[in-house]
């Protein structure tokens, strides 16, 4: 249990404003850092409105001996709870989910362990990458999110708790994979403790979370706020705190690094991790996308897997295979809109009607604007406009 004494002092210091950041505080805060057990009395290094629940303003401290970055305590929402959670998913699977973040850690540990044959992807969310690779993939996420993504993708995902009665607990896998969870988790050792058990002797642990050295007075304030996420956040590891938590867990070989500000981690018992690198993998995202818009998927998997295609292709100046892109996203798109994307006439009663969030779901796909912002680039690059 962490027990928080908190001294008041003159000249206290609280964000007033929503994403507004107040750094710096004249209170003192003595409590058990979640990471090295130092309980050293320190000031808060910033503060921020919680908009979620209490109190109204978090503030956050960081550890004087491992550099990480804890905020007082706090209620957080329930994640068991998801409210709109057909068109939160609708939202995610057009534009939210960053399927290419998703691959990048599975294709660096299978070019580590190309041998592996089972996949634990831990706090999976929705799913995607459970379809990754030709592996063994199960899933574990509580969420009524992870329920509507094993629907939607035809994948399994558990949603009981690692080690609190999962059908899962007591089996080891060649790769666990846990991407942006452990800053969740109200005690994070046992977290690690958990996953630790969950992988193979010569297995891989592979983790990435936000960086507590990414909350500078420096750095974009939008990138610190969403390193913090206020209300949700639990934990913000340092590069070290992170390195000897694992090491703690019984990992000989460990390989932790700050990429921008996100921490990524590898881990192993008996295998050697020093050539592990995340890099980029657009052939591979490029095949799974691809994948995923000839499979038999929820057609809105399906419909969002197309347009990060033609995105994609858009970007990249491949114009004939983003125009075959597009044709396939349009027929997907009129089949479940009733919606022509390259018909003025077809988009204008959508796109001037006062929709809200929730109505707007019904009657176009959320990534419009960006699909008419790359159809503008394709006619002007590829010729289809002229002066």
């Amino acid at each position: 249990m962490v027990r928080y004494m908190i001294e008041e002092t003159d000249g206290t210091s609280e964000a007033s404003m929503p994403g507004r950041l107040a750094w710096g505080g004249a209170r003192a805060a003595s409590f058990m850092c979640l990471a090295c057990g130092d309980a050293t009395p320190r000031y808060a290094t910033v503060s921020v409105v919680n908009p979620v629940g209490r109190p109204p303003v978090l503030e956050f401290f960081r550890c004087g001996r491992c550099g990480s970055l804890q905020p007082e305590l706090f209620e957080q929402p329930s994640y068991y709870l998801d409210a709109d959670v057909k068109v939160a998913s609708r939202f995610y699977v057009h534009l939210r989910a960053r399927i290419d973040a998703m691959i990048r850690p599975v294709a660096a540990a299978l070019r580590l362990m190309p041998d592996a044959r089972t996949f634990l992807d831990v706090g999976c969310g929705f799913g995607f990458a459970g379809r990754l690779f030709g592996l063994d993939a199960h899933g574990i996420d509580p969420s009524a999110y992870a329920e509507e993504g094993a629907r939607a993708l035809h994948v399994r995902i558990f949603h009981e708790l690692l080690g609190q009665g999962s059908p899962i607990d007591g089996r080891m896998f060649d790769i666990v994979c846990a991407s942006e969870v452990l800053e969740h988790v109200e005690d994070p050792s046992a977290f690690l403790a958990t996953l630790a058990r969950a992988v193979a002797d010569d297995g891989l642990l592979v983790l990435t979370t936000p960086a507590a050295e990414s909350v500078t007075q420096d750095a974009w304030p939008e990138q610190v706020l969403s390193s913090l996420s206020p209300g949700y956040h639990r934990f913000l590891f340092s590069v070290a705190a992170l390195r000897e938590a694992l090491v703690a867990r019984g990992f000989e070989h460990v390989l932790v690094w700050r990429d921008r500000e996100h921490l990524a981690a590898v881990a192993s018992r008996r295998r050697d991790v020093a050539s592990f690198r995340i890099e980029s993998e657009r052939p591979a995202y490029r095949r799974y996308l691809s994948t995923l818009i000839e499979s038999d998927v929820d057609v809105q998997c399906r419909i969002g897997a197309a347009f990060r295609l033609y995105q994609d292709q858009v970007n990249g100046g491949e114009f004939a295979s983003a125009a075959r892109t597009r044709a396939t996203m349009q027929a997907l798109v009129a089949d479940a809109y009733g919606l022509d994307v390259d018909s003025l006439a077809s988009l204008s009663p959508t796109v001037d009607a006062p929709y809200d969030f929730n109505t707007f779901s019904d009657h176009a796909p959320f990534f419009l604007s960006g699909l008419l912002y790359c159809r503008g680039m394709e006619l002007l690059n590829a010729g289809g406009i002229r002066g």
